[in-house]
């Protein structure tokens, strides 16, 4: 593997390589998955077959689609992981390789490709709904891309895009928050949407006619947002910068307008709607051993020389200062004042104040027991790489 950032989209792939025809499925299998600690592609693969063939007897399907032949499945594969078609040189490559291994090393080149981050930026762009003309959107749209090509951890993303605050390009994940100005109503049904595959919007207005979401619930995941502000910063009527920070007064008040009195109405509680899981899967023990090779990965990287610091830099500019213009009043002024520019940086992040119930909101949504989070990614790559979810429509999960 590339790395294991990629191994969602390896495992599917994989299953695919292998040429499994499955019946599209009209409800989310019943068949558990087994309990195997592979969690490598092969592993995946096999895992997601043996679903699949159950379905397919369940459903009592007799007939299949054969595995698809070589050629075809490398034009597939190689558009779905880097948005173009093979090249003549790379066909022939391909179909030296040998056959037992053919498709798998192929996938592993693909997944190394440069142009991978680029065509999974596209996917996840469309997915949070990211527009460039938007305030903040070409800088998210920036972010997406670097947290590809260095292997950023999916929930990892997430967690910042859902918690950041600051200002508007200068902290690039707050585009997402900004993408919808701010507003807890609308945050809150885009968060559930896109994140676990939940649309809880309906409740806004009234208990959700067709799921289990009330009003009260949705009042509820608003309120995380409930506390952050859009805030404008003008100079002679010229727009000049926009962030977002957190105000001390809950915008988000229970009951909901005009079903009650003003004077009876109250800052809403922040409450998560979605239930976790109480015990502790496979599934954990896996992200636990991951995250920790992560770790010591990071600790040994930090332990390489990264050269002097920002103070130390600032001294030696100093002293070199003094030695080539001793006693220049002006060079001294100078000095002092790059030296405040860049200490000013550390004193205005202190405008962007952190937002607490946001950050506890990430938490949740990203949680390894919140299975609706893993469950609505992955629903979303089988489509993009088959054509249809397993759930379907993609952002639908419900009972």
């Amino acid at each position: 593997m590339l790395d294991r950032r990629h191994s969602f989209v390896a495992g599917l792939v994989a299953a695919l390589s292998l040429g499994v025809a499955f019946a599209a499925p009209t409800a989310p299998a019943k068949k558990e998955a087994s309990k195997s600690k592979e969690a490598a592609p092969a592993g995946v693969a096999a895992e997601l077959n043996g679903i699949l063939i159950a379905e397919n007897a369940e459903q009592k399907v007799k007939k299949v689609a054969p595995p698809i032949e070589d050629l075809g499945f490398l034009r597939r594969v190689t558009i779905d992981l880097i948005g173009r078609i093979p090249t003549e040189q790379e066909m022939q490559e391909f179909m030296s390789l040998p056959a037992s291994s053919r498709r798998s090393q192929t996938i592993e080149k693909l997944l190394a490709d440069v142009r991978f981050s680029d065509r999974w930026t596209v996917f996840y762009a469309d997915m949070l709904r990211v527009r460039s003309g938007s305030e903040g959107g070409s800088a998210l749209m920036a972010f997406l891309h670097e947290s590809l090509e260095a292997s950023l951890p999916y929930d990892e993303m997430c967690r910042r895009m859902i918690r950041a605050n600051g200002k508007a390009g200068y902290i690039p994940e707050v585009g997402f928050i900004l993408g919808d100005e701010a507003d807890p109503m609308a945050l809150a049904g885009a968060t559930s949407q896109t994140f676990l595959g939940i649309r809880i919007a309906c409740a806004q207005c009234h208990n959700h006619p067709f799921d289990k979401w009330t009003r009260e619930e949705f009042y509820g995941l608003a309120a995380y947002f409930g506390m952050t502000r859009r805030v404008e910063r003008r100079f002679k009527n010229n727009l000049y910068g926009v962030y977002t920070t957190e105000a001390d007064e809950m915008k988000v008040l229970w009951p909901p307008e005009g079903a009650a009195p003003t004077n009876e109405r109250h800052a809403m509680k922040p409450t998560f709607p979605f239930e976790l899981e109480q015990e502790s899967g496979s599934h954990i023990a896996r992200l636990v051993s991951l995250r920790s090779d992560q770790e010591q990965a990071r600790k040994a990287a930090s332990n390489k020389d990264d050269g002097p610091s920002l103070d130390d830099l600032l001294a030696a500019a100093e002293q070199n200062a003094k030695k080539q213009v001793d006693g220049d009043e002006e060079a001294d002024a100078v000095l002092g004042e790059a030296k405040k520019d860049v200490r000013s940086i550390e004193l205005q992040a202190e405008m962007f104040r952190k937002s607490e119930l946001r950050s506890e909101l990430a938490e949740l949504i990203t949680s390894p027991r919140n299975r609706f989070f893993s469950r609505a990614l992955v629903n979303r790559v089988w489509a993009e790489l088959v054509g249809r979810g397993f759930v379907d429509p993609l952002d639908d999960f419900s009972d």
